[in-house]
């Protein structure tokens, strides 16, 4: 049988975490599990091709992959932290370079959806999206490499972005000043480190937008919003190679929400993972992901919010920056 492949190897599990706790029959042993499961997430094939493939009974698949995921979440955590400190300063500085100069940005937020076979149960037409398929929302905030510093995963696919970031925890982490508190001031308007976010999303002090409608050529608001989209591309791109190594992400056939929900967890870790090592993600693995990537259709899911005075100002403060700075 395949062996797990090497860079995965320390993630592997150890044998007491995936030994059955039940029944007299010996359990398949914990490397070979890991290694399936690894198989099962990436190339995303049937209960009976793995079957086959690993000469199992298709009910022992079932058991391992699931048992194997919830594992692989407690064990993973760690690889998905929420910036502060010196690791945030870090992230700042790597944004200024990709945004050619916006200051003070914490991350990238935006969402995507998950597809599922068919969603069980009496409120299964939740999971049914806009774009014609059941579904649920992956929330996440990136850093300037790609990596996942916050996610939100499970929501039903007929939430919106702006549904979905009301209801997370972050918000009232924000909102609470838990986190990105450190504050600096930037052409007299002390601001708090910010998040670029579409037109999806509420307009707050900590979570920028671009300028709507779009500005006239070379004017601050015009510069501002070209940085600003290049900098939300990141995790635009995030989700891109997120899906292309974890296909199961793209085209799952799993009926039942919580374990789609533990299943994304998961690929996130191991994402971070990958994007912290360098490990490549091949153009041809990405090949028909943008099907089911992030929710391009702006134009018909727009924040329908007022204009939040001081968000209007710290992002005419960025903006007057970035100006300035060109000028010089």
């Amino acid at each position: 049988m395949p062996p797990p492949h090497p860079s995965y190897c320390c993630l592997a599990p150890s044998a007491d975490d995936l030994t059955p706790r039940r029944g007299p029959r010996a359990g398949i042993e914990a490397k070979r599990r890991f290694a399936m499961t690894m198989h099962w997430l990436a190339k995303a094939p049937m209960y009976d091709a793995v079957a086959d493939l690993w000469g199992v009974g298709k009910s022992t698949v079932h058991k391992h992959l699931h048992a194997t995921v919830r594992v692989l979440r407690r064990r993973l955590q760690h690889l998905l932290e929420f910036p502060s400190g010196n690791e945030l300063h870090r992230i700042m500085n790597d944004f200024s370079f990709y945004t050619h100069g916006i200051p003070n940005v914490a991350g990238a937020l935006d969402g995507c959806f998950i597809p599922m076979f068919k969603a069980t149960g009496p409120f299964g037409f939740r999971y049914w999206c806009y774009k014609n398929f059941c579904s649920i929302i992956l929330l996440a905030v990136c850093d300037a490499r790609g990596v996942f510093t916050w996610i939100d995963v499970g929501r039903p696919g007929c939430f919106g972005d702006a549904a979905t970031f009301n209801f997370s925890s972050l918000l009232n982490q924000l909102q609470s000043n838990r986190v990105l508190t450190p504050t600096q001031t930037i052409e007299g308007v002390t601001m708090r480190p910010v998040l670029l976010a579409d037109s999806a999303f509420p307009f707050l002090p900590f979570v920028m937008k671009a300028y709507e409608p779009e500005p006239q050529n070379n004017t601050k608001e015009s510069l501002y919003n070209y940085c600003h989209i290049q900098g939300r591309r990141i995790v635009e791109s995030a989700f891109g190679r997120l899906k292309g190594r974890w296909w199961i992400l793209r085209q799952s056939r799993l009926r039942d929400p919580k374990f789609m929900r533990d299943v994304t967890i998961v690929c996130c870790f191991l994402h971070n993972f990958c994007e912290r090592g360098q490990h490549e993600c091949r153009k041809t693995w990405r090949r028909n992901c943008r099907r089911v990537n992030t929710q391009n259709d702006t134009d018909n899911r727009r924040h329908q919010g007022a204009e939040d005075a001081g968000a209007a100002a710290v992002r005419e403060a960025l903006a007057e920056h970035l100006w300035n700075k060109r000028n010089l």
